[in-house]
């Protein structure tokens, strides 16, 4: 079956509150399928791991983290879980394949519009519009002690505030799968790990230096954001591995040609 094909009525697979209609998009630990629930009627999002991945406990120590810190945020800028839980082996069995027994799933808001990773603001009030829709829920996040650690335009859903709505109105930050937790009085905890995406990694993050993360490792990935928005492209776009890493620890930005005009302060 292709993996885009929509499930008929009668062959949808039942996860928990939700019936599974088709994939929607597919990465290194996990496939999201868009889904009904079923006693609401609306449409959600289900992430559910797979089988490689449910093999490895590093991606499932992601799966649980991603649970765990969404359930401390409560914000309009904060995609949200409505359920979690495993498939069950009949899941298992109808999905032909498709779905692992025990593999754990997620229940989360479902957005229409893809994501910011291809849109093209308007002007400078679109890009302003954008970066304060983005900051104002990383500011709740911060305050409640937690650390994003991968913004970027791929993790910034286009949503709705209304189901079939022909326009997105709104920004929701997702996947906080490699969140990280503040101790008491905002002090990182923990041991070093080299996490993130390059191109939006801030330079504790590249050093693997996790007792320095802090909301200002969010804000450095919020700049790269920024460039890209008024210039189509990240930072260090011409760079990839290794030599962007390097990159954000010891070379200045190359200099800022934004494609709309900006006010001077932007730079």
């Amino acid at each position: 079956m292709d993996r885009r094909q929509i499930l008929q009525s009668s062959a949808r697979i039942r996860l928990g509150s939700t019936e599974l209609i088709e994939p929607i998009a597919r990465g290194g630990s996990g496939e999201v399928w868009h889904a009904r629930h079923v006693t609401e009627g609306l449409s959600v999002a289900v992430k559910v791991m797979h089988g490689d991945a449910r093999r490895d406990e590093h991606a499932q120590r992601m799966f649980r983290q991603e649970v765990r810190a969404v359930a401390r945020l409560e914000h309009p800028g904060i995609i949200k879980v409505f359920d979690h839980g495993e498939v069950p082996r009949d899941a298992a069995k109808r999905s032909e394949g498709r779905l692992d027994a025990g593999a754990p799933y997620l229940v989360m808001e479902y957005c229409a519009h893809g994501s910011l990773e291809r849109y093209a603001p308007e002007g400078w009030n679109g890009v302003r519009k954008i970066l304060l829709s983005l900051l104002q829920p990383l500011a709740h996040a911060h305050a409640r002690g937690v650390v994003h650690r991968d913004v970027k335009p791929g993790n910034v859903l286009l949503g709705s505030t209304a189901e079939g709505q022909a326009h997105f109105d709104r920004l929701l930050i997702t996947d906080f799968g490699i969140a990280h937790a503040l101790g008491p009085g905002g002090q990182s905890t923990g041991g070093g790990s080299v996490t993130g995406t390059p191109h939006y990694m801030a330079p504790e993050q590249v050093l693997g230096r996790t007792r320095d993360l802090g909301p200002w490792s969010d804000l450095y990935s919020i700049g790269c954001v920024a460039w890209e928005l008024v210039t189509g492209h990240a930072p260090f776009a011409h760079l990839d591995g290794a030599a962007v890493m390097q990159a954000h620890i010891g070379t200045e930005p190359p200099e800022l040609n934004p494609g709309v005009p900006v006010p001077a302060e932007f730079d």
